[in-house]
Parts: C-alpha cells; structure tokens; sequence
C-alpha cells in the first residue's frame, strides 16, 4: 500500500464564494489522479478521487500560511515503477486566449519513481512518513494511523516554523518469531555523507509489527538538504534493515512565504544560464542555502545588516511587477521585467500601439537605423528576412516597444555584461498576438534571456 500526500498552501488555488444559510463560504474543489506505469513505460493502473474544502473569509482563501492537506492511499501494482499524480484545480480555468476555447483547467503535475521493499527482506521498513506532529489518537481522528495522528509534512521541509525533525515508520519482521528487540539506530548526514546527529535506542515488535518515532532538534543546522536514515538490527543476530530519505532546512521566512514560482522566478533573473538549469534541478534546502550564498559573495557592505545589491534587486522587482504585470504573465518573469531587472531603466523608450504606414515594424526594421547585429540567435532571421516596406507596410500592425540605452545600462552584476564594442544596448519587444504580452525578438546583445 503506498500512501501519497499533498499540500496546497490556498493561494494557489481558486476559492468559488457561495452563500449559505449561515453565511457566505468560500469553496475549493480539486481532483488528484493517480498513473501507475511500469519500466516500459506502460500505464497499468490508474486511480483518482476529488477533495472539496472550505475557506471561512477571503483571507483564508487567500493567504499561503493556510494549507489543505491530501491524502490518497493505494494498493502498489507489484509492476509499478513510476508513478504521475495530476492535481487538477476544477474551478480555475489554465490562462491564454487557447483555453477559453478548450475549458482546460488549471492542474500540476509530478512524476516520480517508486521502490517497494524487496520481497525477500525479513526485517523491513517503510518509507519515512516526515510530519508536522505525531500525537497519540484515538481511531477516527484526523490522520490516524495504529494508534497516532501523524500530521503529514509533505514538502519534508523544516527549520524556521518546525524546528525538530519528527518522522514515522512501519517496521515489519516477516521471520517466524517476529518478537525480538532491535536496536535502532537514527542517524542525520549532509550532502557529503558527514554525520552531523545520532539518536539511539531500542525497540521492541508484538507480532512481527510495530511503529518507529523520530523526534531531532535541528536548531544549529545550516539551511540545506539532508538525509535521515533510519537503522535496525536485531539484538543477537545479524539481522538488519535500513531506510533512508531526504528532507530540507529552511531559516529564511522568504523560503516558507514564496512559493515554488517565486523562487524559481528570482533564481531565473539572476542567475546564469547554466546555473539556473542546475539550480533547478536541487531540493528546496539546497535552493535557500544557493541563493543565500549568491547574495551575501555579492554584499557590497557585509558588515552592514542590509544587503544593498538585493534591496536595488527587490526594488527592480517590485517595479516590473507593477509596470509590466499581465493577465497572462507575471512582471518579473516577463521579457521587459527581465530585461528591467537585469540592466535597469532605460534611456530612451520609443512605443507603438497602433503603428501607421511608414512606422510599423517592418519599417523599422528595413530603414537602416538597425544594422544586422540586432539578430542575435534568439532572433527570428526567416521573419527579418520577409519584412519589407513593399509587402508588410500595410499589414505589420503590431505594437512595439524599442528599448535603448546608451552604453551598457545599469547592470545588477556588472561583471558579467562585458560588451565587445560601445554601441549601447537596445531591445525590441513585439506584442504579436495584439493582447498586450510584449516579446523580446531582437537585441544586439549575444546574451540570452
């Protein structure tokens, strides 16, 4: 039987108001599906059920300190090999002109690998369960499970909000006695195998079953990822049996408020290329403890209690989200925001939302005012190739933006934007579907964005 849990902080989901006779509520409604698939990569099972749940006020419904909680429990095809779980939002349908068209609705996906206990293994243990809290409970309550409220923390993330680890297991001896005592042995490493924290004692099974607790302070732990493992052995014997999984440290209040977007959104807009792709790819500790590292190599006053290089960062931010926000993007993720961000404000702006005869983008384009280094390799060559006054001047009307500046702009990080020749930048954006989303299609810069 595998267990899967969810978290949904409220404001990533779409609260309906409805009136009762006890007042106004608001109303959730999700669908999460279960795909099994096999190493092939054939689907062999498939399972869903909706959830509903109720916000009291539109703060509750807006606010990402409140979470629903999700737990689906399945029997695990013996051919599982990867799993897909899709939550679908039912009552918010994806942006973009397309999906009024479709009804699509909004929904996020994962695909993981799964790993069942080998069939041959006498003591085993399950996966670790990472919670909020693990309370005694009667049958009945909420997240019960032999004897205990497990609480489930399904993002495996603690440190500013939860700063003891508290984790629970199934333990199971398949031998014919099934009695013993076991030590157990819990153990926290990092990233490079080093132990950092111990806790030992011992346990005892009736009838070849029982219930494993942790509880670890971690106050002292750096933000990152770790991994706990969890060690029994048989008191007498050479018996043993071994779990071991990852979870995050996280002391930055930013971590816990951001959701996964905004990370990954500040992430985009100052990191590398490369890094980004890489950053990408590392568990939510390791994500806070990069950035944290990112800024503070970049203090220009670290002896100060404020970061001037990331408040001149958070101010460009809060300035592209106010200025370049769409129903369809948001500011900083979009390519003006980018480019805002990346070299600030700049000298000279020139707009067109209804371009006539004679300054459409064509013109523009073939007048010679913009010589060919405009096309970098994010350029659209084949459309450059066919704009020309004779065949686009009366049809090329979409809005532009050309943005330029004088030298090299105000650069976050300096170091980085060495140009080859002191011509200044400049930056064409073309709202191409005429619904006001501006796309980056020319610059004179190599650089991509």
């Amino acid at each position: 039987m595998e267990e899967y849990y969810i978290r949904l902080p409220n404001n990533q989901i779409v609260f309906e108001e409805s009136e009762t006779d006890s007042g106004i509520t608001f109303n959730g409604r999700v669908f999460v599906r279960l795909r099994f698939f096999d190493e092939s990569g054939s689907r062999i099972a498939e399972a869903g059920r909706p959830f509903e749940f109720v916000a009291g006020s539109v703060d509750q419904a807006r606010t990402p300190d409140r979470v629903q909680l999700l737990v689906i429990r399945e029997p695990l095809h013996p051919r599982t090999h990867e799993v897909e779980v899709m939550v679908e939002d039912l009552n918010a349908r994806k942006r973009g002109l397309i999906y009024l068209f479709t009804k699509k609705k909004k929904n996020g996906v994962l695909r993981a690998r799964l790993t069942a206990p080998p069939d041959s293994a006498d003591l085993s243990l399950s996966d670790l369960q990472f919670a909020w809290s693990c309370r005694p409970a009667v049958p009945g309550s909420p997240f019960f499970k032999n004897g205990w409220s497990i609480v489930p923390n399904p993002g495996r993330t603690y440190g500013l909000y939860l700063d003891t680890l508290r984790v629970y297991a199934e333990v199971r001896d398949r031998h014919p006695g099934g009695f013993g005592t076991y030590a157990s042995t819990r153990t926290v490493r990092d990233a490079t195998g080093r132990v950092l924290g111990v806790d030992r004692d011992t346990l005892a099974l009736a009838a070849g079953f029982g219930v494993q607790l942790v509880s670890m302070p971690l106050r002292g732990l750096p933000s990152g990822t770790y991994d706990l493992s969890i060690r029994l052995a048989e008191l007498g014997t050479d018996r043993v049996g071994e779990t071991i999984r990852a979870f995050n440290v996280l002391w930055d209040e930013g971590s816990w408020a951001r959701t996964e977007e905004d990370v990954l959104a500040e992430a985009r807009a100052i990191l590398p290329e490369e890094e980004y792709d890489r950053f990408k790819e590392m568990p939510f500790g390791d994500r806070e403890s990069h950035l944290a590292t990112f800024w503070a190599s970049r203090d220009p006053s670290p002896n100060s209690a404020a970061n001037e290089l990331r408040l001149a960062f958070l101010s460009r931010v809060t300035y592209a989200d106010a200025n370049f926000t769409t129903p369809l993007e948001h500011g900083m993720t979009s390519d003006r925001g980018r480019v805002y961000i990346r070299y600030g404000s700049p000298d000279e702006v020139t707009r067109e939302d209804l371009p006539r005869p004679g300054n459409t983008l064509a013109d523009i384009l073939d007048d010679g005012k913009f010589s060919d280094d405009l096309f970098t390799d994010r350029t659209d060559r084949s459309r450059r190739e066919g704009l020309t006054t004779a065949n686009f001047a009366n049809i090329d009307t979409r809005p532009y933006e050309i943005w330029s500046y004088t030298r090299e702009g105000q650069p976050l990080f300096p170091e980085r934007e060495r140009l080859s020749k002191n011509t200044g930048l400049t930056f064409i954006f073309v709202d191409d579907q005429g619904i006001g989303v501006y796309t980056l299609r020319y610059s004179n810069t190599p650089r991509r964005f």
